[in-house]
């Protein structure tokens, strides 16, 4: 199986990423091929595919003028430039599947209609935090507290992503199934 993986960091940045590149050996010791679409950074392992990641960009870089914070904030939503090089990534690595994690605005939520497009099914990788800040956000507002994140309140519990909304989706092999929770 060739296998995609799609992250904001090429190297051990944080204990995501250290599970990501073990993971990723893991897979290529079972047999399977692997590749990363990230942002480059010097820091990271050369790869015959670094030529489709984006350059890095720093957002806590210091003071900014109005329309550079304007640019990064449209890149946070949709990257024209992050689908283009992604675009490249899949025709050159024609991945089976691709495991998409820890994007937000670096590599921004527009590599996943990219990965639509080209049929490629995806598996969204949430962290326990991320659940845990979902779940906060969805007892705040059952609370009547609405566009307040207080992730403290959350507990394990809470996680259970029937509580966060009223429809989950799943998609396997490229098709949506919806049920309602």
């Amino acid at each position: 199986m060739r296998i995609l993986y799609c992250n904001k960091y090429n190297f051990p940045f944080s204990g995501t990423e250290v599970h990501l590149f073990e993971l990723m050996d893991l897979m290529r010791s079972g047999g399977h091929e692997v590749a990363l679409f990230s942002m480059s950074d010097p820091r990271g392992p050369r790869t015959e595919y670094d030529q489709h990641f984006l350059p890095r960009v720093d957002f806590k870089q210091g003071k900014r003028g109005l329309i550079s914070n304007a640019r990064l904030t449209a890149h946070a939503i949709y990257s024209r430039e992050a689908r283009r090089r992604l675009r490249g990534m899949i025709t050159e690595f024609r991945p089976d599947v691709a495991h998409v994690r820890n994007i937000y605005h670096h590599l921004s939520p527009s590599i996943l209609w990219e990965l639509k497009k080209h049929g490629v099914p995806v598996i969204y990788h949430l962290n326990d935090t991320t659940w845990w800040r979902m779940a906060a956000l969805a007892k705040n507002a059952a609370d009547g507290n609405f566009g307040t994140l207080r992730p403290k309140t959350a507990t394990r519990e809470d996680a259970d992503p029937r509580s966060c909304w009223r429809r989950r989706r799943t998609f396997t092999n490229g098709s949506e199934h919806t049920s309602v929770a």
